[in-house]
């Protein structure tokens, strides 16, 4: 072996050391982003599956009421601890009307929000309350 073999083999060690420890990076950044994509989808889902039972007209509770909610994350949740996170869900009334009769709508959009290496991230789910009871 001579001084060239070993020159070339140190060459090729040094170029798959340095790709690899990219690629590792790489790795880590996305399992983490999945994770994060993962728990606001959970969390934003968690939402929605609270509000969807609650009374479409119940004055005394406000959590249907036309607008922006802001809500805190849970205190174990990374997205909050970690990356900033934010929770809030809008509420619309919408109309449509079907052959006789028009019931109202709420649409709920849940927005659950942080940033992750400098880039603001979110996930969003919709769904859409039908009132029961039709309007006149």
């Amino acid at each position: 072996m001579n001084i060239v073999d070993l020159v070339v083999a140190g060459l090729i060690l040094a170029i798959l050391v340095v790709v690899s420890s990219s690629s590792l990076g790489y790795i880590k950044t996305r399992l983490v982003d999945s994770e994060n994509y993962y728990e606001a989808n959970k969390f934003s889902m968690a939402t929605l599956e609270k509000l969807q039972p609650l009374s479409y007209t119940d004055p005394v509770d406000t959590a249907l009421a036309i607008g922006t909610h802001n809500e805190d994350l849970p205190t174990e949740c990374k997205l909050a601890t970690n990356h900033s996170g934010k929770r809030s869900y809008e509420v619309t009334e919408k109309h449509w009307d079907s052959p006789g009769t028009t019931y109202g709508y709420k649409e709920i959009n849940v927005t659950t929000s942080w940033k992750y290496e400098g880039n603001d991230k979110s996930v969003t789910l919709g769904s859409l309350k039908r009132d029961d009871t039709p309007v006149p």
